[in-house]
């Protein structure tokens, strides 16, 4: 069964990619795919609406009426809180949309995943013509994680969710309305309770029985929970990870030198080609570098690149080493701000001061200031 998934242009590529990657790894009858065609919400109407804390914090209940294609933390937000708003309807309308425009089947799931907040204020929703979205964002309020980990978790169990019930109303028979059980089909009207269900990733007896009585196939059943087990153990893991006083062991795998954090879990860091080349750069220069140096830099940053780069058009690679390169070009500060970025979302602000690039005051250097005795290279998986 292919699983499409895609995304409105204010979600990254690399939360995109990130999500994807939770989910390739998992062996089974659902196929997930990517696009990146990227689906513009311009055109579709808007509510601007303002919510206090407790709104911001409930969930509407379930609609009592069917949805058009039949449906059937710890980050400081000020309030009263002000965002934009579009309805369930418009949301599914763009899932629906690409299945036209992309000749997808009827038996294939159309996954949008959006910045954008919906007016039910849930984190997803879909129908019974296998379409459904994802709130990518705010995920900060409800887990102290990479919001890559409930994203995944959210695309796997609508997808039970619609697999299972015959309708929203058949859904509201059975999921856990008024209570928190740690199970998928919690409804968390309390968006809090969301982290219980990711860190128990259960389901629960009751729901384990409806499974099996409306005979849910058991090799799409297995898979989505190998899903829910390996992301909790990444989540729990990171945890953990971030509760320490020092920072863990890092080891850089196979001829692309994947960053895989060892003591969380083997958590990848999943870095580009550039911004590879550029955290190598520092990690092979513990003494670290000035930015007007960079240019010194060239042949390093060259061959780092080619280690790296997986194209074959020349040009290109002489333009990006160029621009990495180049003192007056913002290149190096754009890689070197995404890559902290990704560090920080993955390990915390205050484990990450170890592994990011940042500036020496006493030297005017950047640097990254991990010992090297907690670095390992690994060239095969043998």
């Amino acid at each position: 069964m292919n699983v499409h998934i895609i995304r409105d242009s204010d979600v990254s590529k690399d939360l995109y990619h990130e999500v994807f990657g939770h989910l390739k790894e998992s062996k089974g009858p659902l196929m997930f795919h990517t696009n990146e065609n990227l689906i513009e919400l311009n055109d579709s109407v808007v509510e601007n609406n303002t919510l206090s804390k407790d709104d911001f914090h409930r969930k509407e209940k379930i609609p009592e009426y069917s949805i058009k294609y039949s449906l059937d933390c710890n980050y400081a937000y000020d309030f009263p809180y002000e965002r934009e708003e579009f309805s369930p309807e418009a949301l599914l309308t763009k899932c629906n949309n690409f299945r036209n425009n992309h000749d997808v089947g009827n038996n294939e799931f159309v996954i949008l995943l959006t910045e954008k907040a919906n007016t039910l204020n849930w984190f997803a929703f879909g129908d019974k013509n296998k379409n459904i979205f994802i709130h990518t964002s705010e995920w900060d309020f409800y887990l102290d994680c990479n919001r890559s980990f409930p994203i995944a978790y959210q695309v796997v169990s609508k997808i039970l969710q619609v697999l299972l019930f015959k309708d929203i109303t058949d859904f509201g028979a059975h999921a856990h309305i008024d209570e928190t059980r740690g199970c998928v089909n919690d409804f968390c009207k309390n968006k809090i309770d969301v982290s219980l269900k990711m860190k128990t990733a259960d389901v629960c007896k009751d729901c384990q029985s409806l499974i099996i009585e409306r005979s849910f196939p058991n090799p799409i059943f297995n898979q989505i929970t190998t899903v829910f087990e390996e992301l909790r153990k990444k989540l729990i893991s990171v945890e953990r990870f971030t509760s320490r006083l020092r920072p863990g062991r890092v080891l850089f795998r196979g001829r692309i030198r994947k960053m895989i954090l060892l003591d969380a879990g083997d958590y990848e860091v999943r870095l580009t080609p550039l911004e590879k080349t550029v955290y190598h750069l520092f990690i092979d220069n513990p003494e670290g570098i000035k930015a007007n140096e960079i240019g010194n830099y060239r042949n390093q940053l060259s061959s780092l690149y080619r280690k790296f780069y997986n194209g074959t058009n020349i040009a290109q690679f002489e333009n990006s080493i160029n621009a990495l390169s180049n003192y007056f070009d913002d290149s190096i500060q754009q890689k070197i701000s995404r890559i902290n970025a990704k560090l920080k979302s993955t390990v915390g602000e205050n484990i990450a001061e170890y592994y990011i690039i940042k500036k020496d005051t006493a030297d005017e250097k950047y640097k990254i200031t991990i010992d090297r005795a907690l670095i390992s290279y690994k060239v095969s998986y043998k």
